[in-house]
């Protein structure tokens, strides 16, 4: 998947491909959406010939087949399958700001019904070895006890942790109460800042950096009767 960027940053990426000097802080946001390459425009290439000493458009002649190039930023975005712009300070639509944006690169899994989530469950207990305090929030999670009880039990770590839980189901003291003989030094409260308060999907903070976000139940992770996938996003 190609994706395609403005002027100055393409000039960048041309100079960092090429062992010259760049900027470094634009290049390490840059690589962060890198994929199959970036698609140039004839506009930018014949730039590129005119500040880059040896660049020799010739080079792309392969992707000349496959898109046409001689047309704005827009309009080849519009050919590629992502249609999107990456940008050092645009922010609307089809344009991504590498220096902050609703639009990123996370790390995510998916799982279709009937598929084993051995190797998620894996990934979250080593993602939850770290942590210093755990935020769930997952309205439907004491519906399934004996699943969260599982994850408890075998993903979260036996040490000394603070452990919030958001959830607006009530009768829950008596599944908090069990969660708490699984280990003494963990500490159980509900949340309080209302962090996920509006929300619509399951969520699993992690130290307040790294957050996972799941379609649908923690209990998914052993239930395989459904899909599942969750994303994860640092702060």
């Amino acid at each position: 998947m190609y994706l395609v960027v403005e002027d100055d940053l393409f000039i960048e990426y041309l100079k960092f491909s090429r062992n010259l000097e760049y900027k470094k802080d634009t290049i390490k946001k840059i690589l962060r959406y890198y994929k199959d390459g970036f698609l140039p425009t004839l506009n930018q290439l014949e730039l590129a010939e005119k500040e880059i000493d040896g660049f020799d458009k010739s080079v792309f002649l392969p992707l000349f087949n496959r898109f046409k190039i001689n047309v704005s930023l827009l309009d080849l975005a519009n050919q590629t399958k992502l249609k999107l712009i990456l940008s050092n300070d645009k922010n609307h639509y089809p344009y991504v700001n590498i220096n902050g944006d609703v639009i990123n690169n996370n790390i995510s899994a998916t799982f279709k019904p009937k598929e084993i989530r051995q190797k998620a469950r894996e990934h979250f207990k080593n993602l939850l070895s770290d942590a210093k305090t755990i935020l769930i929030k997952d309205d439907f999670m004491f519906d399934n006890f004996n699943n969260l009880s599982r994850f408890a039990k075998e993903l979260i770590p036996k040490k000394q942790l603070n452990i919030f839980y958001y959830c607006k189901r009530n009768n829950t003291q008596q599944h908090i109460s069990s969660l708490k003989q699984i280990h003494n030094e963990w500490k159980i409260k509900e949340d309080k800042n209302d962090l996920y308060k509006d929300t619509h999907d399951r969520y699993i903070l992690i130290n307040q950096e790294i957050e996972i976000i799941l379609s649908s139940g923690i209990h998914y992770l052993y239930d395989e009767d459904k899909d599942f996938t969750y994303t994860i996003r640092f702060l």
